[in-house]
Order: structure tokens, then C-alpha cells, then sequence
């Protein structure tokens, strides 16, 4: 933290929410760096997820439909797929001839394409200053919309 001013020092040092017997503390910013690098790991961890939960029927088609919806698609146009077209490539029978991994490195790419740069405008370091994150209109239903989906998590965390 030496290059940081004070103040930068002080305000990185913030925690979201305090270390307790059953939880580790989290901090409540990121530096840029950091912020990429958890963004990539949420986009290959979650497109396998989905690949995997797929493929054991674990999310169905109905499940995926709940879950995500049409606008949040908006970047598959620029790969000329409806809605409708990738779900019929991640769910459909022919997905298993090449088309569910061609339809998850769409979802990876428009995943890609939907991070944000964000300012902080209270910190003096443009490493501190700028977040990258994803667009809200990217970002997936809770596990309400698929109840499996937290299912396929607690079995995947387990292992």
C-alpha cells in the first residue's frame, strides 16, 4: 500500500462487513486488477456451472427461462441467436452435437462484453478509482427463479 496516499490507504482498508465466528470479514472495494480478475472467475466458474448443470439435468430449459431473461440478451444480436435459438442450442437435442458449447462461449462472450468500467471518484489512484462490473441488466435472477440451480451449488461446494 506504500504508493497509496493516506487517504487511498484508509479507504481501501474499509471493510464491507466485519470478521464473526462463522464468517470471514470482506473488504468493500477492489482495486481495477481485482475487480477484472474476480469478474473473469465469476464468468468461468458460472458458464461451467451451467454447462454441468445442464448436462446432469439439474436446470431445465424452464428453469434457464426463469432465470435469465430475453433483455439481459440484448448482446446476441451482435451474434445474430434469438433468445429462443440459444436456449434451443443449450437445451435441445441436438446440443449435444457441438451446439451447447458453441451457445456457453456466446453466453461467455456477452458475459465479457457486458463488464462495465465504473468510477470511484473518492479515491486519488486511478488503480483504486476504477471497478470493472458487470451491467446489472447482465446479471442473472436469484436462485428463487430455479430452486436446483442452489441445489447443483451446495453439491458442487461439497466436492
Amino acid at each position: 500500500m506504500e504508493p497509496f496516499s493516506q487517504q487511498d490507504r484508509q479507504r481501501f482498508s474499509e471493510l464491507a462487513f466485519r470478521p464473526n465466528a462463522t464468517e470471514r470479514g470482506k473488504t468493500a472495494h477492489r482495486s481495477l486488477d481485482a475487480s477484472i480478475l474476480n469478474l473473469a472467475d465469476d464468468i468461468a466458474y458460472g458458464s461451467h456451472d451451467l454447462e454441468d448443470g445442464i448436462a446432469l439435468k439439474l436446470v431445465s430449459s424452464d428453469c434457464f427461462r426463469a432465470a435469465i431473461r430475453p433483455e439481459m440478451l440484448q448482446w446476441a444480436d451482435r451474434f445474430r441467436i434469438s433468445f429462443d435459438e440459444l436456449v434451443e442450442a443449450l437445451f435441445g437435442c441436438d446440443a449435444r452435437y457441438g451446439k451447447r458449447k458453441l451457445a456457453i462461449g456466446s453466453l461467455i462472450n456477452g458475459l465479457i462484453a457486458s463488464i462495465e468500467i465504473h468510477e470511484e471518484p473518492d479515491f486519488e489512484c486511478p488503480v483504486l478509482r476504477y471497478r470493472a462490473e458487470m451491467a446489472s441488466e447482465a446479471s442473472p435472477q436469484t436462485d428463487e427463479a430455479c430452486p436446483d440451480a442452489g441445489q447443483y451449488k451446495r453439491l458442487r461446494s461439497s466436492l
